[in-house]
């Protein structure tokens, strides 16, 4: 089973958000942390999951929607 953000945490003994952010160098969490989280990544064989990213993104390059109306006269009425 792949290793996840979740695994990461509970062995560093951190919150998910933390490792989320270590992992994506952010300035709020303290350089030696983020360095202990990469390393206990490295070593646990964390692989980033694209799927997931793409999800929190709001990037997956996907789209579905509706747009309801009254017909207009004079106009093909969309029959979806």
């Amino acid at each position: 089973m792949a290793v996840t953000i979740k695994d990461i945490a509970r062995k560093a003994g951190v919150s998910h958000s933390t490792v989320s952010r270590a992992l994506r160098d952010d300035v709020s969490i303290p350089p030696r942390t983020a360095q202990r989280i990469k390393r206990l990544a490295a070593k646990m064989g964390y692989v980033p999951s694209a799927v997931a990213r793409s999800l929190k993104m709001s990037q997956t390059g996907f789209s579905a929607g509706q747009m309801a109306g009254r017909p207009v006269a004079g106009r093909a009425r969309n029959s979806f």
